[in-house]
């Protein structure tokens, strides 16, 4: 089920092939995705480990994980993500990334399994009523993680927790821009983080805002695409309760989504992956910024659709499509 595939576009070992897109984290030697289970149609978590792929032993859902591992307050591998008991998320209109949409999903809330001995529990995080949380990220003691109204695109929030505290502490945003009236493309696209990655009190993140018309103030692209309301602006950034810096921003479509993952890296630094166009489609170029926000670019030769780094050694995996069955593959890159 889990074997490997042929060679790779990306210089790397291929730890699995699968039928549909799928976000992927890594920490140590645990390599986590989605697999779509194409008898129950449901996606199951997998962890590779130790040169071998198997199910992690917790519930299958009807969308992607939005997972993320890293240690816990001892030490020990664990993976977080949300669970919805209202309205799942949805993967959108056309989508092709493997990230579940939570605009419109209702009753999020997050849970954490030991990777070691594959126990599931609800984490307890203060909630909102009304309001649903996903996408975290753990890192020992703390869970970051966003927080948005239940079916809504608005009101959306970073929140850092002790896991054992009482009360969340509020993370700087991204940018809160938009248009007058309503969002386009909103059954293709979440706005607001759409990647974290959590290291002491600091959060790495990709943002998705919706831009103002060109001539306003940080507007973005011109022409027709502005004026159908058809781009969206993705930032990456470094965030904590005391400031939010940026260190890359783009526009594009909105059914595009070009900067994916956003991840710290062995030395401090921060990595993500940005989509190019060239002659033969579309590669990947890895971005790491270091602590000066100083950016080295790195050739993947990849058309990535998840990125991350694996925080503890000199590497990263992908998710990338292929142009034969099945349709993507995830790569473990040696940097």
């Amino acid at each position: 089920m889990f074997g490997p595939a042929p060679a790779s576009a990306s210089t790397g070992e291929v730890l699995a092939s699968e039928s549909r897109p799928t976000t992927v984290t890594t920490y140590g030697d645990h390599t986590l995705w989605s697999h779509f289970d194409a008898r129950s149609k449901r996606y199951r978590l997998v962890d590779h480990r130790s040169g071998r792929t198997v199910t992690v032993p917790v519930r299958g859902q009807r969308v992607p994980f939005d997972v993320d591992a890293g240690p816990d307050r001892g030490g020990r591998p664990v993976a977080v993500y949300s669970r919805c008991s209202g309205r799942e998320p949805h993967l959108g209109d056309g989508r092709a990334d493997g990230l579940p949409l939570h605009y419109a999903a209702r009753g999020c809330r997050l849970f954490q399994v030991d990777l070691g001995t594959g126990r599931e529990h609800k984490l307890n995080v203060t909630a909102r009523k009304g309001f649903s949380q996903f996408r975290p990220s753990i890192w020992k003691g703390r869970i970051a993680y966003a927080s948005r109204r239940d079916r809504s695109q608005a009101d959306i929030a970073l929140l850092l927790q002790r896991l054992e505290g009482r009360r969340p502490r509020s993370l700087r945003p991204g940018p809160r821009e938009s248009r007058a009236g309503t969002v386009p493309y909103a059954d293709s696209v979440d706005l607001g983080p759409l990647s974290l990655d959590l290291r002491g009190t600091r959060v790495a993140v990709v943002w998705a805002s919706n831009p103002p018309d060109e001539g306003e103030p940080a507007g973005c692209g011109s022409g027709a695409e502005v004026k159908d309301g058809g781009t969206l602006r993705t930032t990456l950034l470094v965030v904590s309760t005391r400031r939010s810096t940026t260190l890359d921003s783009e526009c594009t479509w909105f059914e595009v989504l070009t900067r994916v993952g956003a991840s710290w890296t062995l030395d401090g630094q921060v990595t993500s992956a940005q989509l190019k166009p060239s002659r033969v489609g579309r590669d990947s170029i890895l971005t790491t910024f270091g602590k000066d926000a100083s950016a080295r670019p790195e050739p993947l030769a990849a058309n990535a659709i998840s990125v991350t780094a694996s925080g503890v050694d000199r590497r990263i995996v992908v998710t990338e499509p292929t142009d034969a069955q099945p349709d993507y593959r995830v790569v473990d890159i040696q940097l």
